[in-house]
């Protein structure tokens, strides 16, 4: 994707909206009660006793971010297009040797390293029909998905937008270290109507969260982190746990969209 059509994309995104990824899941209904806050494709709501965190500030920052992930994902994408054509040419070098090698040794009356030949060949075959497959899928925009963790969630409402606004999201984990926090979050992952194993609670530390998670399953491809100060206590172990293939290839976004990513 090129500097010019990644940032028209974001500038015309946030202008038309952010709830373009089509209709919200049908709403249920606000308990008595209770307040709902909407924002985006979210509704999050808490009791009027509670004592709830919300900066109306902060919208068109959640709204870049969005677009900001959504063209980071663009550029996984193509990255991982471009790694299947390479490695699919790489695998039909490779056959074309070994079927040059196949010929010869049957020529020569050799069948037991012909059928070795013969074997490695099969096996190349079904390598060369994964990146076919990877190849197609990705044409079609099938992504397999991207992690995200947002590891100071408060209400859960940046959380609950990315969920239902970035259909790529494989799992996102919304944290917070207070337990009122947490409960808010699961409460509002349910009144959504999200899949609890997409949009996953969770009570932790924030810093003790990432730094047991550097394991490279564990990582994630996109981190938040918004907290009422400075990010520099969390900043050692958000390095830690992000997942670094797209590190060498930033220069494929504008500016403003590397700071969003880094």
């Amino acid at each position: 994707m090129g500097k010019v059509s990644a940032l028209a994309c974001i500038v015309a995104a946030i202008m038309s909206g952010s709830g373009e990824n089509g209709s919200a899941p049908a709403q249920k209904e606000v308990p008595d009660g209770w307040t709902v806050i909407e924002e985006g494709m979210a509704r999050v709501i808490y009791d009027e006793s509670e004592k709830v965190f919300y900066n109306k500030v902060q919208v068109m920052n959640r709204d870049t971010s969005i677009q900001c992930i959504k063209a980071y994902i663009e550029v996984l994408k193509e990255e991982r297009r471009n790694n299947s054509v390479k490695m699919k040419g790489k695998l039909q070098r490779r056959r074309a040797h070994l079927l040059k090698e196949l010929s010869e040794r049957r020529k020569g009356g050799d069948a037991p390293a012909g059928t070795e030949a013969a074997d490695e060949i099969a096996a190349f075959e079904k390598r060369l029909a994964k990146c076919d497959a990877d190849i197609g899928e990705n044409a079609d925009g099938n992504f397999p998905g991207i992690r995200v963790l947002e590891a100071l969630s408060a209400t859960g409402l940046r959380s609950i937008r990315y969920a239902q606004e970035i259909p790529e999201i494989k799992t996102i984990l919304a944290n917070d270290i207070l337990p009122k926090a947490y409960q808010s979050i699961a409460r509002n992952i349910e009144f959504n109507n999200l899949d609890p194993k997409r949009v996953i609670a969770s009570n932790a530390d924030a810093a003790a969260l990432m730094f047991n998670s550097r394991k490279p399953e564990d990582q994630f491809d996109v981190i938040d982190l918004d907290p009422y100060g400075a990010p520099t206590l969390f900043l050692d172990a958000a390095v830690q746990v992000r997942k670094t293939s797209f590190h060498a290839n930033k220069h494929h976004l504008p500016g403003n969209v590397q700071g969003c990513l880094s």
